[in-house]
């Protein structure tokens, strides 16, 4: 098992090209160069956020996630492969990348966390805790996850380490080369403690 505590010094900016935004990118996996254009990954981890309108580039043969995690929420319209999805706080999405997609926003500046996965190669389960100050155990049954910080500050204690890791909003704990039967204890410290939980499953390739 490797556990990496990530902070956002530790992202890497990433502008986009042809989508709103510039993204944080916290996982690339398999690593790559960050002034590499393809799209040659099979798990990408990121946040960004939006500040005006705007489409979203076209990821052929993967699928994406988006969840709000700060602002008033967005609109997401894909022509006619799909509704139009209007994305509320605290709410994930998932989507087609090969969807013709545009962003509305419905009030003011939005901050998104993006989980983007290779079909076939990869997959990920996102789990959206609103902890408050409650301490709950959380099964990490796949290869690799990730807890992310939205508000408040949480301690993160995972099966076979004796002490806690402490995250503040906007921190990420990367966890990888997991055996399939750790868990993970998270308590939160204030009443307004929020986090995410992403479970990765990838075929193929070590991740970094």
């Amino acid at each position: 098992m490797r556990i990496r505590h990530l902070s956002p010094e530790d992202a890497l900016l990433s502008p986009r090209p042809g989508e709103v935004g510039v993204a944080h990118e916290w996982i690339v996996w398999p690593p790559r160069h960050i002034d590499d254009p393809t799209n040659d990954f099979d798990v990408r981890v990121s946040t960004v956020e939006l500040a005006a309108p705007g489409p979203l580039a076209s990821l052929d043969g993967y699928d994406r996630m988006l969840a709000v995690t700060e602002g008033e929420g967005l609109i997401l319209s894909h022509s006619d492969e799909a509704p139009r999805a209007n994305v509320r706080r605290l709410e994930s999405y998932p989507f087609r990348g090969e969807w013709p997609t545009e962003i509305e926003l419905n009030r003011g500046v939005v901050t998104v966390f993006n989980v983007t996965t290779r079909r076939g190669q990869a997959e990920a389960h996102v789990e959206i805790l609103r902890l408050g100050t409650r301490r709950v155990m959380e099964a990490l049954d796949a290869p690799a996850a990730l807890v992310y910080g939205i508000r408040g500050t949480l301690a993160a204690r995972i099966t076979g380490e004796e002490e806690p890791f402490e995250l503040q909003a906007c921190e990420c704990l990367w966890m990888h080369e997991l055996g399939g039967g750790e868990e993970i204890e998270l308590q939160g410290s204030s009443t307004d403690c929020e986090a995410l939980l992403v479970r990765l499953r990838m075929n193929r390739r070590e991740a970094r």
